[in-house]
Order: structure tokens, then C-alpha cells, then sequence
């Protein structure tokens, strides 16, 4: 489970918000980190919580679930979800 930033109005009309403070970590997480996290926020509830399988967040970045998963610790250790 990861969680990412509350935003009341994700997922309203096939879209969803980013915060803009997420935009300034691409540089320090990478490209593909910053790739999973657009994946959990689609996947976020309204509380932030999200639950996507990590196989699934692989086949949507086109990447194995190693890979998926050192994304996934990038964005805890840059601040940007928690588990």
C-alpha cells in the first residue's frame, strides 16, 4: 500500500492532480520513480491511499516488478508517498 497526496477532486472525469512539489522531486527520484508515481496517484482514492499490485504498475510503466519496487522506495526515502 502507498499513500500520496490527498486531493478531493482526483478522478473526476479521467483525470487527476499533481502536486506541484512532486514536479520539483523529478531531478532527485528519476524518471521512472516520477513514472510510478503518476501510477499510484491515478490509482489514489480521496484519502490518498492506493492499492495498485506492483505487477500491474510494472505492466503500466513497461518495467519488471524489481524495478517497480526501487521506484517505489525513491519516492518514500524523496518524501513523496509513504507505506
Amino acid at each position: 500500500m502507498a499513500s500520496v497526496p490527498s486531493d478531493k477532486s482526483q478522478g473526476n472525469g479521467g483525470w487527476f492532480r499533481i502536486p506541484n512539489e512532486a514536479l520539483e522531486k523529478i531531478p532527485e527520484v528519476g524518471h521512472l520513480a516520477w513514472a510510478v508515481f503518476c501510477v499510484l496517484a491515478k490509482h489514489a482514492d480521496r484519502d490518498g491511499y492506493c492499492y495498485p499490485a506492483v505487477s500491474k504498475i510494472g505492466k503500466l510503466c513497461k518495467v519488471d516488478d524489481r524495478s517497480v519496487r526501487r521506484a517505489i522506495s525513491r519516492l518514500e526515502a524523496a518524501g513523496m508517498i509513504e507505506r
